[in-house]
């Protein structure tokens, strides 16, 4: 019984070793992901500015507004404010 079970590991380990040695194609992240560095708000222009300028404001602001909107809800899914926690859910 002994023998088979040494056979049995010998067996296992090939199998696992080549395995390991099997190229595997690298996956993109998932695209649901939260950025891990914060988005930082952009400065707000001046009365004067043009349109375009404006335009572009308030797009990088809606960037910083989806990212805080994804943040939050990533702490509420992970935090005692989340589903089944104690805490009401953050505003």
């Amino acid at each position: 019984m002994r023998e088979e079970i040494v056979r049995y590991q010998k067996e296992a380990v090939d199998v696992l070793y080549a395995w390991a040695q099997t190229p595997r194609a690298v996956t993109a992240p998932k695209q649901g992901l939260v950025p891990s560095e914060p988005v930082v708000a952009p400065r707000r222009p001046a009365p004067d500015t043009s349109l375009a300028e404006w335009r572009d404001f308030y797009v990088r602001m809606a960037a910083v507004i989806e990212w805080q909107m994804e943040v939050d809800q990533w702490q509420r899914g992970k935090s005692p404010g989340g589903p089944g926690g104690d805490d009401p859910p953050h505003p």
